[in-house]
């Protein structure tokens, strides 16, 4: 039974002697596996700037940007209330005559104002929140699929220690060092 080469490339090592009796799964030859280990390497550095853009969603600089982001609301929530309850002492005041107009005028701008601050105070705390859980969504995703990758590119380098699929004697003739094509016979073993 032929043995095909599972890539082009290099023999690296014969592990196995010419006509020795081998049994199924013998490691016979060793092919080059430079390709894969650059890929691992490329891999393993973008799993390390996933871990590191990561970790800026995380820890006391975040704990920290949501608290602050929930002290503005708070803050715009109490000064919300403090000038619309300013607007309706202004408003019986001009009513009674005590203020005049503007100072309506004036009591409304500040309550208008408030509101506005707070919207956007609650809208940034929303926009930080869902910013913060699609990272952590993303995040999973990529440190998923870099996992995925680095195991099909484990069990591709397995394949390049290649084994006897059947017990017998092996017929070899090549030795270290040798360049071979996919699917160029390797060894037999009958």
């Amino acid at each position: 039974m032929d043995h095909q080469s599972p890539k082009d490339g290099f023999v690296i090592t014969v592990l196995a002697a010419d006509q020795a009796q081998v049994t199924r799964g013998t490691p016979i030859l060793q092919m080059d596996t430079e390709d894969e280990d650059k890929e691992l390497g490329r891999l393993r550095t973008m799993e390390a700037v996933r871990a590191l853009v990561a970790s800026q969603y995380q820890g006391d600089e975040l704990a920290n940007t949501l608290a602050l982001a929930q002290n503005a609301v708070t803050l715009g929530e109490k000064t919300e209330r403090e000038t619309h309850t300013a607007l309706q002492i202004a408003e019986v005041h001009v009513k009674s005559g005590t203020y005049k107009d503007i100072e309506l005028i004036s009591a409304t701008y500040d309550h208008d104002k408030a509101q506005l601050t707070l919207e956007k105070a609650r809208e940034n705390l929303k926009k930080l929140n869902f910013a913060i859980d699609r990272q952590a969504k993303s995040n999973a995703l990529v440190r998923a699929h870099l996992q995925d990758e680095e195991q099909r590119i484990m069990r591709r380098k397995e394949l390049l220690t290649v084994k006897a699929t059947v017990g017998g004697r092996l017929r070899l003739n090549l030795a270290p060092g040798v360049f071979v094509k996919l699917g160029d016979v390797l060894f037999s073993i009958s």
